[in-house]
């Protein structure tokens, strides 16, 4: 039985409706993923399922409870905010908020609250001393923090909102790690999220939010456990600057090639530089790329850092730059509206109209069409070269966003920074050869 439930719940803000006709469940030990570009209505229907926005009609139910009964009882915990905490008091104060233990005086007992406090962070798998200031601790500890306060007083649901877009790599997985504590401990977890990459590492399940509506909701299944890689580079030689090179990119992988040769392998790819010697597999296959129009018709896609590197045609409107290498069946104008829409939710581009030309674009957003392009185009694998050199963090986020919805992306870099952030694994060349293979 779920243990947060929505029915037909709308809220409006003024003329504008925030939340339309949203149903929504959780399901105790579960941790769903509730996605949506901006605007799309994750936060209010947050805030709603915390009581703190009331919805104009439908039901917001958690535990069996109405909302405002439960939010009273401390049964709901939004974490949105890492400096939600009391950052002058100790980690063991502030996990036992609501609990502390006190002695006949009714004063806090410092002893029993230390041992309480380090066994919340025991079960969490939190190695931080329960004396420390939270001060000092880093934004993704100090949610972490108040995750533990939400185990202490015996919450039943927690939402995380919006952490991932601020927190280095490391201290996010540790933050996982939580998460998947607290649904070990039998907790339902909402984790709020624009970065579906993110959230496929952790949730078992996700929501999708697009017009204040939901217009998905999917299991996810992890890239790992794929049967087959969906690209395989072997032994490939191109002229004297690629020599004996292999990896393979798994879908919903991001792999980065880095090292002298790096273009040339991603040109290779996509039938722009000649394959002299080794062979380039889809899904098992061996591939035939006698040009860049074999790549496409096999469903590899390429995009460049150069002026016209996103590929679209000046003059064409939005719509029908994402529909150059679509499938037909999207060529009738109630299709094209359909895939507009899709890209839109999925990857939240932002553009006044799809019917306008692209030459009114700024050069960031016709890269953002140029990506969207490839999704329209169905493509399975995606060689980006140099993503970094102009690109704003939404790039990036694309990028991700692409790797979610199943597609192997190969990323030509020489940006160590952007590696770091934004690959699963990294090859290595120098002089042409590989040296070397790893995770980011």
């Amino acid at each position: 039985m779920a243990l947060v439930r929505m029915r037909r719940v709308v809220r409006r803000f003024g003329d504008a409706s925030g939340v339309d006709n949203v149903d929504l469940d959780v399901r105790a030990g579960e941790v769903m993923g509730l996605a949506g570009g901006r605007g799309a209505g994750k936060s209010a229907v947050i805030d709603m399922l915390a009581g703190e926005l009331m919805p104009d009609s439908g039901q917001v139910v958690i535990a069996g409870n109405p909302v405002l009964l439960a939010a009273s009882a401390g049964v709901m915990r939004v974490i949105r905010d890492p400096d939600a905490v009391a950052l002058d008091l100790s980690v063991a104060e502030n996990v036992c908020v609501g609990v502390e233990p006190r002695n006949r005086f009714r004063l806090v007992d410092r002893r029993k609250l230390l041992a309480r406090s380090a066994g919340v962070l025991s079960a969490l798998g939190l190695r931080i001393d329960p004396r420390l200031p939270v001060r000092h601790l880093s934004p993704a500890m100090r949610c972490a923090v108040q995750a533990a306060n939400a185990y202490a007083i015996g919450a039943r649901v927690v939402a995380f909102d919006g952490l991932g877009a601020f927190m280095p790599a490391e201290d996010l997985r540790r933050l996982h790690s939580v998460v998947d504590k607290l649904a070990e401990a039998g907790m339902a977890v909402i984790y709020a999220s624009r970065c579906v990459q993110e959230m496929q590492k952790i949730c078992d399940r996700i929501t999708v939010l697009g017009n204040m509506s939901v217009v998905d909701d999917m299991p996810f299944v992890s890239a790992s456990e794929a049967d087959e890689p969906v690209l395989e580079v072997r032994g490939l030689r191109t002229g004297d600057d690629v020599h004996n090179v292999s990896f393979s990119v798994g879908g919903g992988e991001i792999v980065a090639v880095i090292g002298a040769g790096r273009s040339d392998v991603g040109k290779a790819l996509f039938g722009a530089a000649p394959v002299l010697d080794g062979e380039i597999l889809l899904h098992g296959s061996p591939l035939r790329l006698r040009g860049p129009h074999d790549a496409v018709r096999a469903g590899v896609g390429y995009m460049s850092d150069g002026g016209s590197g996103s590929g679209l045609v000046p003059g064409q409107t939005v719509a029908g730059n994402l529909r150059l290498l679509a499938p037909s069946s999207v060529w009738s104008r109630r299709a094209q509206q359909r895939l507009v829409r899709h890209v839109q939710t999925l990857l939240g581009v932002e553009y006044p109209s799809p019917r306008l030309p692209i030459d009114g674009l700024s050069f960031a957003e016709m890269r953002k069409i140029g990506l969207a392009k490839w999704l329209a185009a169905e493509s399975q694998v995606l060689v980006i070269d140099e993503p970094g050199t102009s690109a704003d963090g939404e790039i990036r986020w694309m990028i991700r966003e692409l790797a979610a919805a199943g597609v192997a992306v190969v990323v030509i870099s020489s940006d160590s920074t952007e590696v770091t952030e934004l690959a699963d694994r990294v090859v290595v060349l120098r002089d042409g050869y590989l040296v070397g293979e790893g995770a980011a």
